[in-house]
């Protein structure tokens, strides 16, 4: 069988960033966590906590009461009001936001203060929409999230009720054709937007090659968290360029896809996704043939 490897594919700056923040972190003997999970994906957030004794806490307070003394904030950064909570804490604070999740939060602020409301093309519950949309509030606009027409569908009559223009931002990770989309959707329905794409360039350029590759192999083996969005976009852009697509988290999920009639088989890998776990899988499936 012959094997394919997207030409971009696996972990992003900002995640390999966010490790390295940790792992440098982690030099002295006090107890360490992260704000939420690191990034999504399982898998490193266990060996995390196994290998280096990083826990994760859910909240501030959280992290006061287990007498955590360094705490890092995730890749997806953390809405305002929990990074002052934080800051104020007294606890140590790590910031190992991504770069690129910064600047949505910016570009969103900026539309804020330019006009009554921003709309997010993202995932309703991600942590960097919240993070993103708490920005929006702080500069006293309204905030609207949604990646689907339903989802914009609900508050459509809301932004005609303006009489003025709003801004557009996506979430980094988000498909760049769902976002272009979205933002033609909103321009038909009569909404007059004033755009940013924020759709990371990590992001696109996987998206590109995956879609590319998935359209010269038999089957496309997608790998990484199943909890992370940019992964997810990946597997639903190969399903539409190739019949056969695996969205696999671990070498034990392979028990389960079947490539005995599978001649050429492409990989791709989310952002997410380590190039450590990426190696394991390939060197599993070589057995496997």
């Amino acid at each position: 069988m012959e094997i394919c490897v997207a030409k971009n594919a696996g972990a992003c700056y900002g995640v390999s960033r966010s490790l390295d923040i940790v792992k440098g972190s982690c030099n002295d003997s006090r107890k360490i966590a992260t704000l939420g999970e690191l990034i999504h994906n399982p898998l490193v957030v266990k060996e995390l906590s196994e290998e280096l004794g990083v826990s994760v806490v859910d909240s501030v307070k959280e992290a006061a009461e287990k007498g955590i003394e360094k705490l890092i904030i995730r890749s997806h950064g953390v809405p305002l009001e929990v990074l002052r909570e934080a800051e104020e804490s007294g606890i140590e604070i790590v910031d190992a936001t991504c770069p690129y999740v910064k600047n949505v939060a910016s570009s969103a602020s900026l539309l804020a203060g330019l006009y009554p409301a921003v709309v997010i093309i993202g995932k309703h519950g991600h942590p960097e929409v919240g993070s993103v949309a708490s920005y929006i509030r702080a500069a006293a606009s309204e905030v609207y999230i949604g990646e689907t027409v339903e989802e914009v569908d609900k508050f459509l009559p809301e932004l005609k009720e303006l009489n003025d223009s709003v801004g557009v931002v996506s979430q980094t990770t988000q498909s760049v054709e769902v976002f272009e989309d979205m933002v033609k959707y909103l321009k038909d329905s009569g909404v007059k937007v004033e755009v940013e794409n924020t759709i990371c360039v990590a992001t696109k350029k996987r998206q590109e090659s995956a879609a590319e590759l998935a359209k010269q192999v038999d089957a496309m083996l997608v790998i990484g968290g199943h909890n992370s969005s940019n992964t997810n976009h990946l597997a639903d852009l190969c399903k539409e360029n190739c019949e056969k697509v695996f969205h696999i988290e671990s070498v034990e999920e392979l028990k389960g896809v079947d490539l005995s009639s599978v001649n050429k088989l492409g990989i791709t890998a989310g952002a997410s996704t380590p190039k450590s776990q990426i190696d394991k899988i390939l060197d599993e499936i070589k057995t496997m043939s």
